[in-house]
């Protein structure tokens, strides 16, 4: 997703052909990563954050339009993106405030929460959709993110 907005931001276009409504382009992809964290804000970014909605559109606040393609998308896929967060971090850091998210991702997906929640392993190797287990899902759902953010 950094890849694609900086590409964008530096006069990219589209899978489609088309070009994003720039409000500040920039040189270079490096060029777009450092207004990124710079352009247009009081106090710079140390570092640029990919794994929510809104953290993506806020990275191209001052530098695309917010009713640009890329940004739109990503807001489209917001409760997903944020479904895949919450698993990794609970899988990743296993503590009291990601239990607290997984706990609701776990009851959306089930339901309700049951009296033991299952790990992120157990969960992610079910199948929601039949034949498709979660990770197969969650592989599949960033891949076609990945493509319509790009239009490819």
């Amino acid at each position: 997703m950094e890849v694609i907005a900086a590409k964008l931001c530096c006069g990219g276009k589209y899978g489609d052909g088309a070009k994003p409504a720039l409000l500040h382009p920039s040189k270079s992809i490096e060029d777009a990563l450092i207004n990124m964290r710079t352009y247009g804000r009081k106090k710079p970014k140390g570092i640029l954050k990919w794994n929510k909605s809104k953290e993506m559109t806020g990275n191209l606040r001052h530098l695309m339009d917010a009713a640009d393609h890329y940004c739109t998308t990503c807001r489209n896929h917001s409760g997903r993106i944020n479904e895949m967060r919450v698993v990794r971090n609970h899988i990743a850091h296993g503590n009291a405030g990601t239990r607290a998210e997984y706990t609701k991702v776990v009851g959306r997906r089930l339901g309700g929460v049951p009296a033991r929640l299952p790990s992120p392993g157990l969960l992610v190797q079910q199948q929601f959709t039949p034949g498709t287990m979660l990770l197969t899902e969650y592989i599949a759902t960033m891949t076609a993110i990945v493509r319509d953010v790009a239009k490819c």
